[in-house]
Order: C-alpha cells, then sequence, then structure tokens
C-alpha cells in the first residue's frame, strides 16, 4: 500500500505550486547531414513565481520533431520527450494534494465499510 505520509512529507518539502510547464530555445542541433539544423525548443518547468525549477537543456533523452516549413519558410521544432514529461509532472504535481485527499477519504470510507461487515484487511 502507498505511503500517504511519506508522499505528504516529500509533497511538504518541494517548491509549493502551482508549476507551470512551458518552453525555452535551445541552441542544440538536429536531424543529419545537409538537413541538419540548430535551435529548437525544450520544456522548463517554473514555479509560481517564474523561477525555473527543472529544464531539459542536456537532456540526452530528446526526440525533436518539427514542422513546417511555414509560409516564410521557417521550420517549428521541439523536443517532443521534454515537452510530454514536463506536461505530465506539473499534472501530477499540481493534483497531488487534491489526490492525497480523496485517497485518504477513501481509505478511511473502506475502512468504516470494512468495520460494518466485520472484515479486515
Amino acid at each position: 500500500m502507498v505511503d500517504l505520509d511519506a508522499l505528504e512529507a516529500a509533497l511538504g518539502k518541494m517548491t509549493p505550486g502551482p508549476w507551470e510547464d512551458d518552453r525555452e530555445k535551445s541552441e542544440g542541433d538536429y536531424g543529419d547531414g545537409p538537413m541538419c539544423r540548430t535551435g529548437y525548443d525544450t520544456a522548463v518547468i517554473l514555479a509560481p513565481n517564474g523561477k525555473r525549477l527543472f529544464d531539459a537543456l542536456n537532456s540526452d533523452a530528446g526526440e525533436v520533431h518539427e514542422d513546417g516549413p511555414d509560409e516564410e519558410g521557417f521550420y517549428y521544432a521541439w523536443d517532443e520527450v521534454s515537452r510530454r514529461n514536463a506536461a505530465g509532472i506539473v499534472l501530477l504535481h499540481n493534483a497531488a494534494p487534491a489526490l492525497l485527499a480523496e485517497l485518504r477519504q477513501s481509505r478511511d470510507r473502506v475502512n468504516v465499510l470494512e468495520e460494518a461487515l466485520g472484515e479486515k484487511r
């Protein structure tokens, strides 16, 4: 069973939320040979005051996707792995207090029902 006290303690030591995911330009290269390009967006996680908590600038797990060219001949490129991971981390961190409260409440309800039925785990 998940230790809710340990999760709450860890959450209490983290930077308070809500966190945001955003992007910033990396100077890294992507592509091969004549299709090699420079510069793509990578994920960053920000605290409520806008300060950077995490970024993926030095990640070697990136997967650069590209869209374009647009009408002006420009390409838009981004690291899809960092985008997905940052969005998931932010979503989970911001939802954690409510999830923990709901789980505690559900456990309490189960305990009441088990006691009423004369069962114990």
